[in-house]
């Protein structure tokens, strides 16, 4: 009897001590990401040149559409183009450019339209058990390519593109982490801005 419950506390630590080491690892793959950008050769916005939103951020699935997330990724990507000597302007006729973004999820109903027209594919090369994946894209066109609500600028006239591919770890993290990730995220997204 004395031999069982020492043996019992031993197992049970190391029990403890595997779930532990698992969780690490779980969030360690969650937070990979993979991104690309591509820009026109004759893209290049001067300092003092403004942009202006297409509009607010569009989800592939408006399930998952959340206006907090929209703020900060908006927030954060005003702030790059500010730290870069870009002017914000809230006239999109009056800009210099214009910039849209997208959030394509998986299982989206609009997935395949807002890939077609971002053409651009950020490939996660693996999966981290139990987060889905979910891809921020970015493109910026010149005011004259505005087309009529609710269609797509001609792809073509895309200037430069930015994709980033991550893990949605939803829950997994406070709302101060999320936020923390949105601008590595964005500034990410924007390393390659000309």
């Amino acid at each position: 009897m004395k031999l069982l419950i020492p043996s019992t506390i031993i197992f049970a630590l190391l029990l403890n001590g595997c779930a532990q080491q698992s969780e690490r690892h779980v969030r360690s793959d969650a937070g990979t990401y993979s991104s690309v950008a591509v820009s026109q050769p004759n893209f290049k916005p001067m300092k003092g040149q403004s942009f202006a939103w297409y509009g607010k951020p569009v989800w592939s699935d408006s399930k998952m559409a959340n206006a907090n997330t929209d703020s900060q990724l908006v927030s954060a990507m005003n702030r790059q183009l500010a730290d870069r000597g870009y002017h914000l302007s809230n006239e999109r006729e009056q800009a210099d450019y214009v910039i849209g973004m997208a959030l394509i999820t998986e299982g989206g109903t609009r997935n395949e339209e807002l890939a077609q027209f971002f053409s651009i594919f950020p490939n996660l090369p693996k999966s981290a058990a139990g987060f889905k994946k979910g891809v921020i894209a970015v493109g910026v066109i010149t005011p004259s390519q505005v087309s009529a609500p609710g269609t797509a600028p001609d792809r073509q006239a895309v200037l430069w593109r930015s994709a980033l591919e991550a893990f949605i770890l939803d829950e997994a993290i406070d709302e101060n982490q999320r936020e923390e990730r949105i601008r590595g995220f964005v500034s990410v997204l924007m390393k390659r801005f000309p």
